[in-house]
């Protein structure tokens, strides 16, 4: 359950805020309440609070300067800005501060309910499991991090899990591998599209396929997790994922869900109020690919998965991914990987 501070200065709009039965659903408990940001920092000093929802034009202390406040104190709360329409500068400054989001006011129960679900996501989850703590573990210095020794830890954990370690443990490993990708997908969407790494294929590599030379299982198993383990943190240094991005996920989240729009810059300008050039530069920066260029690897990826997946055929595909003829998806997925649609399926 994720603890939430509301910071609000507005005692009709904190009344209503507060009855919103989204509170009495159990993922989210409003667990403190605020009159404005210093008021916040003197409850987040005694209570952890794992998001905080904060209005930009409070006495004594505003929104933006809380955030400013949080970021820079070190807090691992999550911050969601609310204020008036159209104002770009807040929201602009918000996101440049960490904010992960911004709402309009009045805001109802639906915006507030969605705001709190990417907040949820842009945080690691309060209950930690094993996967969770290796992730930060990873995050904690990865420029400096020893993959063999992580590797060899967390072998050990999994070994605990173990009733019977010959035929259970690469599989434990394997599980445990999979908790941490899925973490490091959830603070960096794109990275199943533009970066994944294949936990499967560098487990038959290492596990399956290495026979000889005197190498025990266990010894085996510990190499495949140190691959994998590198490549992680390869990816965390590369992405800076040591400081996730919010904005630059939230991005990544919109295309993928609207992966068949045509025109997806003009629908990310209407959600996030953002201007295009601003999303454009700091979504490049952080992932090193434009979002024009992100979403047509997104489909092309997605293509590869149905061609691989399913039986449907070339003109179905084309036309899920918003393509408008078959002749043109056929010359881009020819261009993304070297074959046809049609070859790229027999060769799979």
């Amino acid at each position: 359950m994720y603890q939430v501070l509301l910071v609000e200065n507005e005692e009709r709009t904190r009344a209503q805020a507060c009855s919103y039965p989204l509170w009495r659903h159990g993922f989210y408990r409003l667990a403190g309440v605020a009159v404005n940001g210093k008021d916040a920092l003197e409850k987040m000093a005694v209570n952890r609070y794992d998001i905080v929802i904060a209005d930009v034009t409070m006495p004594v202390m505003g929104g933006l300067e809380l955030c400013r406040q949080i970021r820079d104190g070190g807090y691992a709360s999550c911050v969601i800005l609310a204020g008036p329409q159209n104002d770009f500068y807040c929201a602009r400054e918000g996101m440049r501060l960490g904010a992960v989001d911004y709402i309009e006011k009045p805001y109802s129960e639906e915006k507030l309910t969605e705001a709190l679900f990417f907040a949820g996501r842009s945080r690691l989850a309060p209950e930690e499991d094993t996967g969770i703590r290796f992730y930060r573990k990873l995050l904690e210095n990865p420029n400096q991090a020893d993959g063999a020794a992580i590797a060899g830890e967390l072998c050990a954990e999994a070994k605990k899990g173990c009733l019977n370690p010959e035929t259970e443990l690469c599989g434990r490993v394997m599980d445990i591998l999979e908790q941490i990708w899925q973490k490091m997908e959830e603070d960096a969407l794109w990275l199943r599209f533009l970066d994944p790494v294949d936990i499967l294929d560098e487990s038959e590599r290492s596990c399956g396929k290495l026979r000889g030379g005197g190498e025990s299982e266990g010894a085996k198993i510990r190499r495949f997790a140190q691959q994998v383990i590198e490549e992680f943190l390869e990816r965390i240094c590369r992405y800076g994922l040591a400081s996730p991005d919010p904005l630059a996920n939230r991005i990544a989240g919109i295309v993928e869900q609207n992966a068949s729009m045509e025109n997806i810059q003009d629908y990310l300008e209407q959600q996030l109020d953002l201007s295009r050039d601003y999303m454009g530069k700091r979504f490049r920066r952080r992932t090193g690919v434009t979002i024009s260029d992100y979403c047509m690897r997104m489909r092309m990826e997605k293509a590869k998965g149905m061609l691989r997946g399913t039986n449907k055929k070339v003109y179905e595909i084309s036309g899920e991914l918003g393509y408008a003829t078959v002749d043109y998806f056929t010359k881009l997925f020819k261009n993304y990987t070297g074959c046809t649609p049609a070859g790229y399926r027999k060769s799979c």
